[in-house]
């Protein structure tokens, strides 16, 4: 979590799935996608339902590494996304 450990895990090739903050700023996560090479972003929640996720207030930005855990974060992303349409920007 946090903007320089997502894109530190980001540049380093072991992220399996990168998820931003749905009312994050558009230049944070323009900086992050560039680092991400094809790992791909979710970003159907909010930065304060992210942050109960992981037990903080707010979170903005989350890079996974890959594994199990990855692979049913992007399950259930998929399946959140059926639900809630595209963040406007």
């Amino acid at each position: 979590m946090g903007f320089v450990r997502v894109e530190r895990l980001l540049a380093s090739n072991q992220a399996a799935l990168l998820l931003s903050a749905s009312d994050s700023s558009e230049g944070g996560r323009r900086k992050l996608r560039a680092s991400a090479r094809g790992v791909p972003e979710y970003d159907r929640m909010t930065a304060v339902e992210l942050g109960a996720a992981f037990g903080r207030a707010h979170v903005v930005h989350v890079a996974v590494r890959k594994g199990p855990l990855a692979k049913a974060l992007t399950v259930e992303m998929n399946r959140l996304a059926g639900f809630r349409p595209m963040p406007s920007r």
